[in-house]
């Protein structure tokens, strides 16, 4: 299976991903033992890629990929998503990107996926990131507010340990870049 880059901090994944979303809701009935059987599958065959989101579920699904991808962190790539809040019981409650919904957000996240290291990065200094996928004014605005969250000390020290200072900097988004994302 071939690879790709994705930006320039050199993170590679596999050409192909998983989509995990019908494993845990809205195709069907959902069968555990054949989605665990499925991300094996896919990670024999080199798929790297794994996509999930904490809706899905609700909740549920980030806990089954975290579980089976457990002693393959080394070799996969979660990508997942927030800010469609839902209820326990899947109730659709609207839109969120505020920044104190993105810090619960992220660390219930965390938790379902089984990350015990601080694995979110903020905007240091200048280098503000923004989330992928973000395409209309509106959210990219309610995203970029999401960057004033204030950390504990304990909190920076976790981000230090795993991403020095300057680790996301440069010029990684440009401002052609950005122009595309102020659709």
């Amino acid at each position: 299976m071939g690879a790709r880059q994705l930006g320039n901090q050199g993170l590679v994944v596999s050409e192909l991903g998983l989509s995990c979303m019908g494993m845990s809701e809205f195709y069907g009935e959902n069968n555990e033992q054949e989605s665990i059987d499925t991300i094996h599958r896919a990670i024999d065959l080199g798929v790297t890629m794994f996509d999930t989101a904490d809706m899905y579920g609700p909740f549920t699904n980030q806990g089954l990929v975290g579980r089976v991808i457990k002693n393959y962190r080394d070799k996969v790539v979660v990508a997942t998503k927030f800010g469609n809040v839902r209820t326990e019981d899947g109730g659709f409650l609207g839109v969120n990107g505020t920044p104190e919904y993105v810090r619960q957000a992220c660390d219930a996240s965390l938790q379902r996926l089984g990350v015990l290291a601080l694995a979110w990065l903020l905007a240091q200094d200048d280098d503000i990131v923004p989330i992928p996928g973000t395409r209309r004014r509106k959210y990219l605005e309610e995203n970029i507010a999401a960057t004033n969250i204030t950390l504990t000390p304990e909190e920076l020290q976790q981000i230090e340990a795993v991403a020095p200072k300057g680790f996301v900097s440069g010029d990684r988004y440009r401002a052609e870049q950005m122009k595309a994302l102020n659709l």
